[in-house]
């Protein structure tokens, strides 16, 4: 198969590394075609399968069948749209993961995912499919670790781009797992997080939630069906509005002739 890369960087490299060793075609195009050359000049030393590789201009794009967007979440999208027309018919793969340069917070509004977002961009004749985004580049230039190939989760709404995509992953000895749809299940696009995580959402406990042994002060909040606490101490009242201990007035002194109340 014919197979473009969009970008330049780590993932490009594992990519692009896995589908010569499936002797596919590989063309590698970046926003900086400087480094689109030298990592085919890098590769071309390194690469020990039967794929040819070439690095080209944008227009790249449409001579492959397959697509990759081997770039953050941002440019992604921005690229999707702008390619548009020239991706139909093809299978285009998302990479990324939707989070911001920090790593701290999700980029796409609950209930959509990255792949969505990318599939509404690029235009319903684009074939969108998830992959790669929960693979580490080194260690998909190698393939495995400690022999066992790496999983590549795939997913995507159309059957037969899944099954084109595993047939890629297959054949550059990795190990394919077919999770289907790309709604969102998870705002990565309908696949497990990334191994460095995408960051879980930070919940602050409920009210009271670190106070649950406490009793309410107003009788009346309290569930009607429950009955009255148990005793930690302090006696419970039912006709009064706070805790009241059990208490004995303090017989008169010389400077207090009456007794001192509770």
């Amino acid at each position: 198969m014919k197979i473009t890369i969009v970008g330049a960087g780590n993932m490009a490299r594992g990519i692009a590394t896995r589908a010569l060793a499936g002797g596919h075609t590989v063309t590698i195009t970046a926003k900086d075609p400087g480094k689109a050359v030298l990592l085919v000049d890098e590769l071309g030393e390194q690469a020990d399968g039967a794929g040819r590789l070439s690095a080209a201009g944008e227009s790249a794009v449409e001579q492959a069948y397959i697509v990759v967007l081997a770039v953050p979440f941002d440019a992604a999208e921005q690229l999707a749209a702008s390619y548009g027309p020239r991706l139909a018919g093809k299978v285009l793969i998302d990479i990324s993961n939707p989070v911001d340069a920090t790593l701290d917070a999700l980029v796409v509004a609950p209930g959509t995912s990255a792949a969505e977002r990318i599939a509404a961009a690029a235009g319903e004749q684009v074939r969108v499919v998830k992959a790669f985004n929960t693979t580490f580049a080194t260690t998909l230039v190698t393939g495995q670790v400690d022999g066992t190939p790496l999983d590549v989760f795939i997913a995507s709404d159309d059957e037969g781009a899944r099954k084109e995509v595993a047939e890629l992953v297959a054949s550059g000895g990795l190990n394919p797992v077919d999770v289907r749809r790309t709604q969102a299940r998870t705002p990565t696009g309908g696949l497990p997080a990334a191994p460095h995580g995408a960051p879980a959402q930070r919940r602050r406990p409920r009210l009271g939630q670190h106070h649950q042994d406490r009793r309410p002060l107003n009788p009346s909040s309290a569930s009607p069906t429950a009955g009255p606490p148990p005793p930690r101490g302090r006696q419970w009242s039912p006709t009064l509005t706070r805790r009241t201990t059990p208490c004995t007035p303090a017989p008169p002194s010389p400077r207090s002739p009456r007794p001192r109340p509770c």
